[in-house]
């Protein structure tokens, strides 16, 4: 599925760009086609279809001012892919606005991580500082949102996110893969895990020789057991 400006949110940039990551062609496809077949058009806010959302992503930063292309790319390529999980379709309400957001709550440690490191290194105008990743559907008409609250679809999928995009009023959209053969510092890891963020600070050539020493593999734990033994082996065992 190709990636398509997603306009609500490009003009909602507070002034600067976005960050955000595409999910995989068989995801988001399937997203596409569950709103398709749940939420009428009459439910939908705005004109033209344009309150749904045809290329689904995950927003990571809104309104950073002066994007450093690069900047971003680096800090993308240091995280490399992002594991997340689908949580129950959610709605958010604003008394003030004329329209619900129907929307896929995501549980990532990973996102939260990159959200909080791009607002560090980078100016960022963007007043919604409690970070809520999510996957939009679409916008609808006020309290026609409510009858998707809590629907368990998507609950519990997993899937991992390789391609990254930044974009803003403006400017042309710049898409790359975060697909790299080598991990975070150049260590040999990345082709057999997805790093959580803790292990962006440690060695990956260290935990492979603890890995290794041990009998172990990285496939062998979860991110947040992968997290836990960092900060073991940071406090010494």
């Amino acid at each position: 599925m190709a990636y398509e400006r997603p306009w609500f949110e490009v003009e909602a940039g507070y002034g600067g760009a976005i960050a955000l990551m595409v999910l995989p062609e068989d995801m988001a496809q399937h997203i596409v086609e569950w709103s398709d077949k749940n939420i009428d058009d009459g439910e939908v806010y705005g004109q033209a279809g344009k309150g749904r959302d045809r290329s689904p992503h995950v927003t990571v930063q809104n309104g950073i001012m002066g994007a450093d292309i690069q900047e971003l790319e680096k800090l993308f390529s240091q995280a490399g892919p992002v594991e997340i999980e689908l949580g129950p379709v959610s709605v958010f309400r604003d008394p003030k606005k004329d329209y619900d957001v129907v929307h896929i709550p995501i549980i990532s440690d990973q996102l939260h991580g990159l959200n909080g490191m791009i607002g560090e290194l980078l100016e960022v105008n963007n007043p919604h500082t409690d970070y809520q990743p999510h996957i939009t559907l679409a916008y609808v008409k006020k309290d026609r949102g409510a009858r998707f609250d809590g629907l368990k679809d998507f609950e519990g999928a997993k899937t991992t996110l390789y391609d990254a995009v930044i974009d803003g009023k403006g400017m042309d959209a710049k898409k790359f893969s975060l697909k790299s053969e080598e991990g975070p510092q150049g260590g040999p890891l990345k082709d057999s895990v997805d790093y959580p963020e803790s292990l962006l600070m440690f060695a990956s050539q260290d935990l492979e020789d603890y890995l290794l020493t041990n009998g172990k593999s990285v496939r062998d734990f979860s991110a947040s057991e992968l997290k836990n033994l960092v900060i073991q082996m940071r406090k010494g065992f």
